[in-house]
């Protein structure tokens, strides 16, 4: 009962209802693998709790034949700007920027 509560107020989509709000708009997917009868993909969303506070999620979704996974992160919208900075760090793009300062 609480489960269809909680997808009614979500307006129907299941990242909304297990992060707690609304998906405000979908701001892009990236594909991660694609097989013949596989594909996964991280989906980021701009989200608005139900409190009328923004968010930022990301969504890992795994779809096979006869299944589908999905696994959502809720991240404040400092929490988002941290991950910005270490996958920059982590993919050396912050080095290649001071590199070029030189």
């Amino acid at each position: 009962m609480i489960a269809i509560w909680r997808l009614t107020r979500s307006k129907g989509s299941m990242t909304g209802a297990m992060l707690g709000g609304s998906v405000r708009r979908k701001i892009g997917e990236i594909p991660l693998e694609k097989r013949t009868l596989y594909s996964e993909v991280v989906q980021v969303l701009d989200m608005k709790s139900y409190d009328g506070q923004r968010f930022v999620a990301l969504n890992l979704v795994s779809k096979a034949p006869v299944a589908m996974r999905m696994t959502p992160i809720r991240l404040s919208r400092s929490q988002a700007q941290e991950l910005v900075a270490l996958l920059r760090q982590a993919s050396g793009l912050d080095q290649d920027a001071t590199s070029r300062m030189r």
